[in-house]
């Protein structure tokens, strides 16, 4: 049964919008789900002093995640400074989530923002925050740094009591990211990926960093860091490529963290290997298809012709898992393959909606893995018999 134009335009407005929410979200989080034991949970309630907080960040025990603070959508100095007045007026202020599991670097799960310009009030010398836009103590205070201000405005931060909940290392790794999805309230709407990118260590997000800076991957999929999106794709990649999302029981969401705890265990020389692995994919992915590479409908028009998560996901992981001597096989053949996966995307209305609707779903994880394999093993045996 082939895709008429008609269904080619109400299938693209649908995948349009889903596409611009990231790959993630097409998924019911109900799907799969495990849910998780209650009782493993361990957060302690604890006062402490600002003071405190201050001692933590200017050692550097407080990892503020700095991808994140050079956001353009941060507070401006009218809100930081609205903070700082509430302090100083002695306004109580919501509580601070920290994962607590490193006691020399807690993880900011809640209150990034507060933290940020509490410290870019107190701590940063270079470009410190002057105070503006007061509502109380704006005669007295307008204009001034923590420097100057007066000692008793001092002491009131500095004492300053707040509560934090932290997460204690007994707390199971789901269940932390769980929490962060929960009760992240920062005025920037974190997605999975940022959440990811928030609880990794600095060694995790410059290899995934690195590996979504490949030339190939922004050549076929555009510039898409602004969300974290191309970095989600490398991930997505190393989760399909190592493990079989078929058998996880998992919905992708924990199939993707899995992966980059997965991704935490590794040695620095596996790291490169995967790295390389992943290199080599995309870069085969470009060679093979050109410029079809991860395009859904072929011959719309440019606002249509958008690139598919799915497609990458599929085509990647296939080519990835080719041995040299069958890519090479497959290159050579390149448009008998051009031609079929343009076959595949018009006429196989099974395929197509196993990579537009409900791309989560096992089953149309199952065809579009296998219509692709289908395709590269048949021109495989095909040349392997002429």
């Amino acid at each position: 049964m082939s895709i008429n134009q008609d269904e080619e335009n109400t299938i693209e407005l649908e995948e349009e919008q889903f596409e611009s929410e990231g790959v993630e979200n097409d998924s019911n989080p109900d799907d799969q789900m495990q849910p998780f034991n209650p009782s493993k949970i361990d957060i302690a309630v604890s006062p402490v002093s600002m003071d405190s907080l201050i001692e933590r960040m200017e050692h550097g025990e407080i990892e503020l995640n700095t991808d994140f603070q050079r956001r353009a959508d941060l507070w401006s100095p009218n809100k930081m400074s609205r903070l700082i007045e509430s302090i100083l007026i002695r306004l109580p202020l919501p509580a601070f989530y920290f994962d607590a599991s490193d006691e020399d670097k807690w993880l900011v799960v809640d209150g990034l923002q507060r933290l940020s310009a509490i410290r870019k009030f107190v701590l940063d010398k270079e470009r410190p925050l002057r105070l503006h836009g007061l509502e109380f103590l704006s005669k007295e205070l307008k204009g001034k740094t923590y420097d100057e201000l007066p000692r008793v405005y001092k002491r009131r931060l500095k004492e300053c009591q707040v509560t934090t909940y932290q997460i204690r290392p007994t707390t199971p790794t789901e269940v932390k990211y769980s929490i962060f999805q929960r009760i992240n309230t920062g005025g920037l709407t974190l997605n999975n990926q940022e959440i990811r990118h928030a609880m990794a260590k600095p060694r995790e997000r410059d290899f995934l960093k690195k590996c979504a800076e490949n030339q190939h991957l922004i050549m076929t999929m555009g510039d898409q860091s602004r969300r974290m999106s191309d970095q989600e794709h490398v991930l997505r990649f190393f989760a399909f490529f190592q493990h079989d999302f078929q058998t996880s029981k998992k919905n992708i969401t924990a199939f993707l963290d899995d992966m980059l705890e997965e991704i935490k265990q590794k040695t620095d020389a596996e790291l490169v290997g995967l790295k390389g692995l992943f290199d080599t994919a995309i870069e085969r992915c470009n060679r093979l298809l050109d410029d079809d590479v991860f395009l859904k409908i072929l011959d719309g028009s440019q606002k249509q012709k958008r690139k598919s998560s799915t497609l990458f996901e599929v085509w990647s992981v296939c080519l990835g898992r080719c041995k040299p001597e069958e890519f090479a096989r497959l290159e050579s053949n390149k448009d008998v393959i051009k031609a079929r996966n343009r076959e595949l995307l018009k006429e196989d209305i099974e395929f197509f909606n196993a990579i537009t609707y409900s791309t989560q779903k096992l089953e149309n994880v199952k065809i579009r893995h296998e219509r692709v394999k289908n395709l590269l093993n048949q021109v495989l045996r095909e040349t392997s018999d002429a």
